[in-house]
């Protein structure tokens, strides 16, 4: 959805005609943990936000006992932790060069929120830092940093791929079906406990109980 403020009765809604995601995405430390989303038709943006300072937002679930998710957009300005700061907190596993971790002070990220922006209005003009990736606490918020893929390490892999869509040979007329992408890889079987009611499956889930918090959104709204 495009500008909208309520999961239920505004903005506009887009179809995804296809996903593109990362080669070397890593589920065992999550990174790399993004991809680009290429729309059915064109998306206009409109109206300039007067708020400023870092911020990040998401529909996702608002308590972390039970599964319900947002119905209005939830939002909270997030200081940027140092990434010894963050290690000592999320662990050896927050890598410097593709992630970034904010929060910590009673806002974080929960289930739902994935792929949720991490922005920041720089000199009039809002700039994405980050998408939402994972915490380690089963609480949210919790004492732990929100750890998000750090946006502009994948400038040139993101506009490499921007063009990408059209069928194969030359240059491409606008009009042109995407190739179907692969089927994902079967989801190997892991053991322990843990509960997923996200988007991954259960068994994979069961495998990554430290990331349960892994999405976005315990946040008040402004």
């Amino acid at each position: 959805m495009i500008r909208a403020h309520s999961r239920t009765n505004d903005g506009k809604v887009f179809q995804v005609s296809r996903v593109i995601k990362h080669e070397d995405f890593s589920m065992q430390h999550l990174r790399h943990d993004v991809a680009v989303l290429k729309l059915s038709r064109p998306a206009t943006l409109g109206g300039k936000s007067t708020r400023s300072a870092f911020r990040h937002m998401g529909w996702g679930r608002i308590n972390p006992s039970n599964n319900q998710l947002a119905p209005l957009l939830k939002q909270a300005s997030a200081p940027v932790a140092t990434h010894s700061q963050c290690r000592a907190t999320n662990g050896r596993t927050v890598d410097e060069s593709s992630m970034v971790c904010v929060g910590g002070q009673g806002s974080s990220v929960c289930n739902g929120d994935s792929g949720g922006p991490l922005s920041c209005n720089e000199g009039g003009r809002w700039v994405l830092r980050g998408a939402a990736s994972w915490v380690t606490s089963k609480t949210c918020p919790g004492r732990t940093y929100s750890v998000y893929a750090r946006v502009s390490s994948y400038i040139d892999w993101i506009t490499a791929r921007v063009g990408q869509g059209g069928g194969g040979g030359g240059g491409g007329g606008g009009g042109a079906t995407p190739p179907t992408p692969p089927p994902p890889p079967p989801p190997t079987k892991p053991g322990g406990g843990g509960n997923c009611k996200d988007v991954w499956p259960e068994s994979t889930c069961r495998s990554f109980s430290r990331y349960l918090c892994h999405h976005a959104s315990i946040l008040p709204r402004m």
